[in-house]
């Protein structure tokens, strides 16, 4: 959520350089874009888990 974290990497697509071949690129980072959505809410309004 911090610069230089998750957007940084998916919008500038420097992941293909240095992640595992077997991770599935499009997929991880869908799903870590909606665990950091998730947590900005759970932040802003005040819950946790």
């Amino acid at each position: 959520m911090a610069e230089g974290g998750l957007s940084d990497c998916g919008n500038a697509q420097n992941c293909v350089r240095v992640c595992p071949k077997e991770i599935p690129l499009t997929t991880a980072i869908g799903e870590l874009g909606r665990q950091v959505t998730l947590q900005m809410m759970k932040d802003l309004f005040g819950k946790s888990e």
